[in-house]
């Protein structure tokens, strides 16, 4: 079984790539989830949420009920810790309004082993005095020290729950696997990931080399404003105590991974796999300090450091892979992108299983679909004339009339409105901000099919291609495949499904089509880009 934990306000960014793949039908069967975090008002956070409820009522729908050859939606996500409402909830090492100065009992150190000369030592003033509810404040120091306590809560969700799963697949020749995802430039993702894997490590004597743990440890990719850090302003106010600061990312970064290798030189590493992640080119944020104004754009960064996770349930390492570090970075010997920035391109990608291609096709069918349903096909199965000239749209004909069925119920007006909700208001507005990082020139798909594309009437930030790029959205932009023809082309496809492939019924059965038709549309529109791709 497959379990990801995401700390901190990167470690968020991750989940919210991750589920995306699984949406596109590139994630494991299962996956559980949980989210970490003492800055509970986060602003990603909060996004990320919205997007797990949202895929978890498509996974209802549409997991399963899509026909063999597609695997959209098909991986079962499981939220480990929740809300009254059942949506996904963060977990806290620290309560709202502790201080460093509580947990670690520092009033009454004269009365222990520890005197609190060593107290000061570690911590000044304003870190043990730190109201914790709103994160570690890129101090790792604070977060260790808390993390480092996570057995006391062992026997309270979720970690019970998680622990009395994993004990049960240890017992599996399959074991568990377990990938731990946060920056390690900041405060609660750095702090984080050690300490849980040394946690996990120490629950299990039994078989305790059917544990897998990996990690993705994201190094710097963004910055903010110094001076904005320096005198608290911002999205997030002035806030008492210490603040993160961009320009000590660089040293933070250096100690972690010096700590890390000290970790590996002296055999205390509890880790299988780990993957490095990080941009030199730097994106350009607004300071926050914390809460809900923390709401950063995605980032390619995040996508990469996914399909690390994503690889590693679907092909964890072997053994005698154990201390083995891989790091993405640029390829050697490309010239800068159009901005003098990197390049990020299909062959970039740091795959280790992955076919490229594969992937790549994959994912272009997924928004072939999804451009298809928002500007064309969503509007003609909602017509008030579809049950009455049915034989217009052939499939519809035989999919459904034939069957006297219709997708005019009410169950279907909602799946249908899952499958928009999710498209318009979450994939492609994650696709436009990973596209559009100042950073770098990303290039994996033509970020102008995507330029005023909103549709009248729809939610605030919603997106999608333009319907006359279905055969334009890969990179470049070519304005010569931008034409209303495609449409007719995709439907010429999407007629030719078998009547027995693809799902059997409601929202299910449409979508299906959609989506076969698409592959098909793929394998002729973006044959020629395949094999040049392929030959160089």
């Amino acid at each position: 079984m497959n379990t990801l934990i995401c700390a901190g306000g990167s470690g968020q960014k991750v989940l919210e790539s991750a589920i995306h793949l699984c949406a596109a039908g590139f994630g494991p069967p299962v996956l559980r989830v949980l989210a970490i975090d003492p800055d509970y008002s986060n602003g990603n956070l909060e996004r990320v949420q919205k997007l797990v409820e949202h895929y978890v009522k498509c996974q209802e729908v549409y997991r399963e009920h899509l026909g063999a050859d597609l695997k959209w939606f098909g991986t079962a996500v499981e939220v480990l810790s929740r809300d009254e409402k059942g949506s996904l909830r963060v977990w806290s090492p620290v309560g709202i309004q502790d201080r460093l100065r509580d947990l670690i009992n520092y009033d009454n150190l004269g009365n222990t082993k520890t005197p609190p000369d060593v107290a000061k030592l570690l911590f000044s003033g304003d870190e043990i005095d730190l109201p914790l509810g709103g994160g570690f404040r890129g101090h790792p120091s604070i977060g260790a020290a808390t993390f480092g306590l996570t057995f006391l809560h062992k026997a309270r969700e979720p970690w019970s729950l998680l622990l009395d799963k994993m004990s049960g697949e240890m017992d599996q020749p399959t074991g568990s696997k377990v990938f731990l995802a946060g920056s390690i430039f900041g405060g609660t993702g750095a702090s984080a990931i050690h300490p849980l894997a040394r946690f996990l490590r120490d629950q299990f004597e039994k078989n305790k080399d059917r544990l897998k743990i990996g990690v993705s440890a994201l190094v710097p990719y963004f910055r903010f404003s110094p001076e904005e850090a320096k005198t608290g302003k911002g999205g997030g106010g002035v806030s008492a105590g210490p603040l993160a600061r961009s320009d000590n990312f660089s040293i933070a970064t250096r100690a972690a991974l010096e700590f890390y290798d000290y970790l590996m030189s002296n055999d205390d590493w509890p880790f299988d796999s780990v993957s490095v992640v990080g941009d030199s080119g730097m994106m350009d944020v607004g300071f926050s300090a914390f809460g809900a104004s923390q709401r950063n754009e995605a980032h390619f960064v995040e996508l990469l450091s996914a399909l690390c996770a994503i690889e590693f349930f679907l092909h964890p390492p072997d053994s005698k892979d154990k201390k083995r570090v891989r790091y993405a970075g640029p390829r050697a010997n490309i010239q800068l992108g159009d901005r003098g920035t990197n390049l990020l391109d299909w062959p970039d990608l740091p795959l280790s299983h992955f076919k490229l291609d594969e992937l790549r096709d994959g994912l272009l069918a997924f928004w072939v679909s999804g451009a298809a349903h928002l500007g064309f096909y969503d509007a003609v199965v909602r017509h008030r004339l579809l049950d009455v000239k049915p034989e217009c749209v052939p499939w519809y004909f035989d999919r459904f009339t034939r069957k006297n069925a219709t997708l005019k119920t009410e169950e279907a007006e909602r799946h249908l409105d899952l499958i928009t909700a999710y498209f318009e208001e979450h994939f492609f507005p994650w696709w436009r901000q990973v596209m559009g990082a100042s950073s770098a020139d990303v290039r994996l798909f033509n970020d102008a099919s995507l330029e005023d594309s909103r549709r009248p009437g729809h939610a605030p930030g919603a997106s999608a291609p333009r319907i006359d790029d279905l055969a334009n959205l890969d990179w470049p932009n070519e304005n010569e495949k931008r034409t209303l023809d495609v449409i007719d082309r995709y439907f010429g496809d999407s007629v030719e499904i078998e009547t027995n492939q693809g799902g059997s019924a409601g929202a299910a059965a449409y979508l299906s089509i959609l989506g076969l038709a698409a592959h098909r549309f793929v394998a002729r529109e973006y044959k020629r880009a395949s094999e040049s791709r392929k030959e160089s």
